[in-house]
């Protein structure tokens, strides 16, 4: 159930657009993101039956990141 609520591309589509790099057309990649309350780090981690990846991205001097998902304009 959890994979398949993270695969879900329309679900996703208002925050990362539908054609996002999460997407892959005809297989079902279950992604999730996130961020650190005070937006010094940002992560996600994916996974199909095959094969788990994970990034991280942030600031070497601990300074907060730029804001830049859709997801803001969606909520007002």
């Amino acid at each position: 159930m959890i994979s398949n609520i993270l695969s879900d591309n329309t679900a996703r589509t208002p925050a990362y657009g539908a054609n996002s790099p999460l997407y892959f057309p005809g297989r079902d990649v279950a992604a999730k993101t996130g961020t650190t309350n005070d937006f010094r780090d940002t992560w996600i981690l994916g996974y199909t039956p095959d094969i788990a990846v994970g990034a991280w991205a942030g600031n070497n001097n601990n300074t907060p990141i730029a804001k830049k998902t859709k997801l803001k304009a969606v909520l007002k």
